[in-house]
């Protein structure tokens, strides 16, 4: 698997790696995952939310369950990330931040791209209001939202 062979290259040149099988659908995978790393490498200073999948078509025409699998893995994958890493972030009481991939469909509308874009909203909202909760805790963590745009 290409995880498997990046970490192996990463500990060829040198570095530190570890692989964790981990289904951002499932809280609690993202949980395991938390628990894994904490013990492993300690206090995390750096959590990104990335994984997000694109999904096409007109509204009614999407199946329920791709309509699902879009949702949990774009919306729940982040709520559950920083559900899970947040608390120990906070506990720490370092700086650390938190970024989490929307896009720049997060900021408009695209016909045929419903899911995806719905979806990034949600993340870009979710983003700002985690923001204003880490402000409100006096919390040393910084949290941005990530909107990447199309590339060549």
């Amino acid at each position: 698997m290409l995880f498997r062979s990046v970490a192996a290259a990463i500990r060829t040149a040198g570095g530190e790696a570890m692989t964790v099988h981990t289904d951002v659908s499932n809280p609690e995978s993202i949980d395991r995952l938390a628990a894994t790393v904490h013990e492993a490498w300690g206090d995390v200073r750096l959590l990104v939310n990335n994984a997000g999948v694109e999904t096409l078509g007109f509204i009614w025409e999407i199946p329920a369950a791709l309509w699902e699998k879009t949702l949990d893995i774009n919306i729940h994958g982040v709520i559950h990330g920083v559900r899970a890493f947040a608390p120990r972030m906070l506990a720490a009481g370092k700086p650390a931040w938190i970024a989490n991939t929307s896009s720049v469909g997060g900021l408009g509308m695209m016909p045929v791209q419903a899911a995806y874009i719905l979806s990034k909203h949600a993340v870009l909202s979710f983003t700002e209001c985690l923001r204003l909760e880490m402000l409100v805790k006096k919390a040393p963590i910084t949290v941005s939202a990530i909107l990447p745009g199309p590339v060549a």
